[in-house]
């Protein structure tokens, strides 16, 4: 088929897909492409100033003055630039488009307004969305002129009023927060720049009674002041919200936070009862600590709650509340709480920066259906460790830990309760563990899980967790993997004689590290026999993983992370030792032609062995 004979329908999908110069170039190319590129250049008006639209209004008019087929087919208008209001009071654009749905203002200035001449004018009833930016040299704004502003919008389904500026201020009370969906009563989608003034104690027993707005249900609120009062008016004022999202900016002085009774509030009923339609966001900031709180998900059942920094007492409420319904648990910040209430819905749990301990035993039986769990900046233990009796099998699929304090003893449970596990991730944690008096070695035995992967992104082994410091941390690692029981004998040989290029494990590049001279002394075996005596009395770590597992256990760097402010942890002098069958024994040590050391008379075979010298 010729490209002049494809049918309109292919053509005009085209033309959505063009900048409005390629456009251009497609009207002239042929008559058959004319119509449909020509449609496509007038739906949707892009312009940087407002001069530049009246041109535009002018140029769709006949030499009759009347106007041309096309002033019917634009339903976008944008302006990148500069606009006032007295532009968009004089402006000819909503006549000449009579089919106008879509406006973005730009950057509207309401600088020295005359709220009287607002009210003057024709009404933009054709509009169904509206955007404008508000500039930051109007950081106050009137409120009663966005109001009159919206009055001549009263059909919009879509509001969304920004800023570039963190602290500009629309202010609205809990009146004029009601007056504005009475201006526009069919809106569905808000998002809006404000401050929203504390709610009167004397008005909180009226909150019930508040009109509910029904067709909302999609709110996005970027706030510079607010009380924890408005979400309880809204969970009255938005029935059908499937969509919130808080974002509340700190400010320097003032208190957002307000102590209210429990007569007055009761915050984890209402949650549950009116926020039943909740799909996706829901975010939380509160001024002056950097928290937010979320929820997100493709559906009712599958949503995410988060919280940085949220009063404790409010997010007890609000797990009380949904306890019966989550699938996902973000908590993001320092946020206190010493139980998880049962749920057999909950999948996935992530926990942040919270500085909390964690049993994973009574985590798991808890939460029965729990696939994923995430947690930083804490304690991961056993809250009976000499328990007797064999728990249940879990279907934990991913363990991650970030910057935790863990033991032996944890992960052996872990690894022991739930078969299933695909993945263990630990990044610059602490692992704990008794050395064994005949070996010298603490063990990590996971050979009899299938993991797909498991990482050991700069974690450290002491034998003690009274004493975690560099002088006491057990600096050599021994990464082994089981030998596969279906493999030959001849098989396992040829494997073990090509170890050296086997990929299947990764340690750290010398090329990494900043002192090269150093660690290339290392890597040729040139160090202190001292030193590694030193090390060799401490014992060594020993990981045993399943053959099928992808293993990478890379070496400490120069990174830096505190627990807390008493205790923190940096890099530490390193041997890595990485293995690709089973364990026998060890009798001596030797370099190859490669460069690279392994061990002789035993199934061991060491990829890679240095030390980093670094921070002497």
């Amino acid at each position: 088929m010729l490209a002049s004979n494809l049918p309109f329908e292919i053509l005009s999908k085209i033309a959505r897909l063009l900048v409005a110069d390629d456009k251009l170039s497609c009207i002239l190319t042929c008559k058959a492409w004319k119509i449909p590129f020509q449609e496509s250049l007038w739906e949707n008006i892009k312009i940087n100033f407002m001069d530049k639209l009246e041109t535009i209004c002018t140029s769709v008019k006949d030499t009759t003055n009347n106007y041309l087929p096309s002033n019917h087919i634009t339903k976008g208008l944008r302006v990148d630039g500069k606009t006032i209001l007295a532009d968009w009071k004089q402006t000819s654009a909503f006549k000449t488009f009579p089919n106008l749905k879509h406006v973005d203002m730009g950057s509207l200035s309401f600088y020295n307004v005359n709220i009287k001449r607002i009210k003057y004018g024709p009404q933009w009833d054709t509009l169904n969305s509206l955007y404008f930016k508000v500039p930051p040299i109007d950081r106050k704004i009137s409120t009663t002129a966005i109001l009159e502003v919206l009055k001549k919008a009263s059909n919009l389904k879509e509001i969304c009023i920004y800023s570039d500026h963190h602290y500009v201020e629309i202010e609205f009370n809990l009146n004029q927060y009601n007056a504005f969906h009475i201006a526009l009563p069919r809106l569905v989608n808000i998002r809006v720049q404000l401050m929203l003034k504390d709610i009167h104690p004397d008005a909180v027993p009226s909150i019930p009674k508040t009109l509910s707005a029904l067709d909302v249900t999609k709110l996005y609120l970027k706030l510079s002041g607010w009380s924890h009062l408005w979400l309880y008016y809204f969970c009255y004022k938005y029935l059908n919200l499937q969509t919130l999202s808080f974002v509340s900016i700190c400010r320097l002085g003032g208190i957002v936070i307000k102590k209210t009774t429990k007569e007055k509030y009761h915050f984890s009923v209402q949650l549950r009862e009116y926020f039943h339609a909740w799909k996706q966001c829901v975010s939380t900031v509160w001024n002056g600590q950097n928290g937010r709180m979320y929820c997100s998900g493709n559906s009712f059942a599958h949503r995410t709650y988060h919280t940085t920094v949220f009063p404790c007492t409010v997010f007890e409420r609000l797990l009380q509340s949904f306890v019966t319904t989550l699938e996902r648990l973000s908590i993001n910040g320092q946020v206190r709480f010493d139980i998880f209430l049962y749920s057999s819905l909950l999948v996935s749990i992530k926990i942040k920066y919270c500085g909390v301990h964690i049993a994973l035993d009574n985590l798991l039986d808890n939460y029965p259906s729990l696939q994923k769990f995430g947690f930083s900046h804490g304690k991961l233990y056993i809250s009976n460790p000499k328990s007797s009796g064999c728990p249940s099998q879990h279907g934990l699929k991913l363990l991650k830990l970030d910057l935790v304090v863990t033991s032996v003893s944890a992960l052996e449970y872990a690894s022991f309760r739930c078969k299933s596990l695909q993945s263990i991730n630990m990044k610059s944690s602490r692992i704990c563990g008794s050395i064994s008096a005949e070996a010298r070695s603490i063990c990590i035995v996971i050979s009899h899980l299938k993991l797909k992967t498991s990482i050991f992104d700069h974690v450290r082994f002491f034998s003690s967790e009274e004493d975690m410091s560099d002088d006491t941390s057990i600096n050599l690692i021994l990464l082994s993997h089981s030998t596969n029981p279906h493999m030959s004998t001849k098989a396992k040989e040829n494997e073990n004689e090509n170890v050296n290029v086997n990929q299947k494990s990764s340690v750290e590049p010398l090329a990494c590290k900043a002192n090269v001279s150093e660690a290339e002394k290392s890597y040729y075996d040139k160090r202190d026999e001292e030193d590694w005596e030193e090390d060799l009395c401490r014992g060594y770590v020993e990981l045993r993983c399943n053959y099928k597992t992808e293993c990478d256990v890379p070496l400490w760097t120069c990174r830096e992370y505190s627990f807390d402010q008493k205790t923190s942890y940096g890099p530490d002098k390193l041997k890595s030792y990485q293995a690709f069958s089973d364990i026998q024994s060890t009798k001596s040590l030797v370099n190859d032609d490669y460069g690279f050391n392994k061990y002789v008379n035993t199934e061991l075979f060491v990829h890679s062995l240095y030390k980093d010298n670094l921070y002497n």
